[in-house]
């Protein structure tokens, strides 16, 4: 199903590349430091819908992020910067292998929505999105004329990503000029795009969501209940062997829901009963991402982002946690930090350590110049079970709860809020088939 039609339920579209038809407007996003990625915001037709995502009367909106095809390009000048475009391969498939299933599965639901993800797709198309949905052009115009204007445009996005420059423009803004051809590398007709489309969400990052809760806008305990939804996220990664690598606090939104609902967690085999949650916390971002089971991500192996910003290809359980909470330690009140710190060391020894490596900044490296966080380091520090379990008992929303039936569970959760992660659940990284995830 690739026409028109299959925008009544999109969830069985069987090619995403032909996703335009379904668009009713398309918004660019300038992106002021150099990146390798186009971003636009997308508005679907009225009456588009996508498995759950959709009310009725209001428009699906979601994010397309699409980038150069690396496995298209032939240019030996393009050679400098595909490990970029190649990272975000590995994002796509993180989220088509991993987020998905453990959204899909209810395993965690603090992770952005994948509606979708394809590659090969031909340069057309996204020429189709902004022909069709034009908003630059006014009054009579030809439709060869807006689609040269859109090539124009289209061809500048595309050079400033391969060429890796700073202050991208909006495609829909075409106040700057288009390249001389001849100084930078340009389109060939075989090249094509590789993309996904998630669900878009409008909310405030961690850092403002703390900011404001530690000047006093927000109850104490939603601050708990967040960061546990927070390493409640962590933890299900872990548990796939995924490591995030880039977790901080810019990274993770937190939605205001509007309305109160209880979560049940069965994490590490103890059951967390949270209730009255109004936040939920959304991660996002995995180009830089290491999983065990999709094995190295070559940005991570062909650079330095390894020893400067402690970004590798190793899977270390804790240190997702470990390295976001370490920037919520950088402008947290002071009895709070030593409330995070007291989490994550099981000793004094270890406390200090962390400290003084929090002190140095976010990027895990040690004060004595020695060099980043290792494996080592990480190991003397409480594991991820132990961080997860400090973090709910400080939250006086948090219920730790015996052995839970599922009679018990259905007249205090709704079965959408019920969420099962536990080790044995996977195998090699990827969630094992057939498993039921309500087996508590």
């Amino acid at each position: 199903m690739g026409s028109i039609e299959s925008c009544q339920n999109l969830n069985k579209l069987t090619d995403a590349c032909l996703l335009n038809t379904c668009i009713a407007k398309v918004e660019g996003i300038e992106r002021k430091l150099a990146s390798p990625s186009n971003i636009w915001r997308l508005t679907f037709k009225s009456g588009t819908k996508y498995l759950g995502t959709t009310k009725e009367g209001v428009p699906l909106r979601g994010v397309l992020k699409w980038w150069i095809d690396p496995l298209s390009v032939y240019d030996p000048r393009f050679s400098r910067n595909i490990d970029t475009f190649l990272s975000l391969n590995y994002e796509l498939e993180v989220y088509s292998n991993i987020i998905r299933p453990m959204l899909e599965r209810k395993v965690c639901p603090n992770f952005l929505p994948l509606l979708f993800s394809s590659k090969g797709c031909p340069f057309n198309n996204l020429l189709h999105f902004l022909v069709n949905n034009d908003t630059i052009t006014t009054g009579p115009t030809s439709k060869r004329e807006s689609v040269e204007k859109w090539a124009e445009l289209l061809q500048r996005n595309i050079m400033y990503s391969v060429n890796m420059l700073k202050n991208k423009p909006s495609i829909n803004d075409p106040k700057y000029a288009v390249f001389d051809n001849r100084q930078f590398i340009t389109i060939d007709k075989p090249w094509r795009y590789n993309m996904i489309v998630t669900k878009e969400v409008s909310a405030p990052t961690l850092h403002k969501f703390l900011k404001s809760a530690f000047a006093g806008k927000r109850k104490v305990e939603e601050v708990w209940t967040v960061l546990f939804q927070l390493t409640a996220a962590c933890y299900a990664m872990s548990a796939t062997g995924l490591v995030h690598n880039d977790l901080h606090d810019g990274n993770a939104w937190v939605y205001d829901t509007g309305i109160e609902s209880n979560l049940y967690y069965n994490y590490g085999n103890k059951n967390y009963f949270v209730s009255n949650v109004t936040q939920k916390v959304i991660v996002y971002d995995f180009d830089r991402s290491y999983s065990i089971a999709l094995g190295p991500n070559r940005r991570l192996k062909s650079s330095n982002l390894c020893e400067k910003y402690s970004q590798c290809n190793e899977f270390i359980p804790n240190r997702d946690i470990v390295k976001v909470l370490g920037h919520v330690y950088s402008y947290s009140p002071p009895p709070l930090k030593e409330e995070l710190l007291g989490m994550l060391c099981p000793t004094a020894n270890a406390k200090e350590l962390l400290r003084s490596v929090y002190n140095e900044g976010p990027h895990m490296m040690k004060s004595d110049g020695s060099g980043r966080f290792t494996r080592k380091d990480y190991g003397i520090l409480n594991n991820i079970d132990t961080i997860l379990f400090n973090i709910a008992i400080k939250d006086p929303n948090i219920s730790i709860i015996p052995k839970a039936t599922i009679d018990y569970l259905k007249k205090t959760v709704s079965p959408e809020n019920i969420y099962v992660c536990n080790r044995s659940m996977f195998k090699g990284g990827i969630m094992k088939e057939g498993r039921v995830c309500t087996n508590v």
